[in-house]
């Protein structure tokens, strides 16, 4: 079996009157270099939810 390297990522939005203000990134494990896509979200995980 292949052993896979999980990189975390965590995206903390916050919103005043319903409008995006910031959103903070945070790697909880791995970094910005061992994440293979350009654009970091969580849309795609989110759909499986």
């Amino acid at each position: 079996m292949k052993s896979i390297n999980y990189v975390y990522l965590q995206l903390v939005k916050k919103r005043f009157k319903r409008k995006l203000k910031t959103v903070n990134k945070f790697w909880i494990k791995g970094s910005g270099k061992d994440f293979l896509v350009e654009t970091k979200n969580t849309s795609y995980i989110e759909r499986f939810n």
